[in-house]
């Protein structure tokens, strides 16, 4: 049986997603990151701190356990 997945929404400042992304692009320079909508890139960004903070909690929780 297939699982409900909850739903989450991120309400971001566009000029500072904007501002964000530009100084991302100068940093880390990747070509194709251009060609990727705002939108895209937020939410990909969104997911990868979504990750690293959901490890971060795993990890803090196995650590009081052990």
């Amino acid at each position: 049986m297939p699982r409900r997945e909850k739903l989450l929404t991120v309400t971001i400042d566009a000029s500072l997603a904007t501002a964000y992304r530009k100084a991302y692009l100068q940093a880390f320079g990747e070509p194709d990151a251009e060609s990727e909508s705002l939108q895209e890139f937020i939410a990909g960004f969104v997911e990868d701190r979504l990750t690293e903070e959901i490890e971060f909690a795993k990890a803090e929780v196995m650590g009081r356990a052990g």
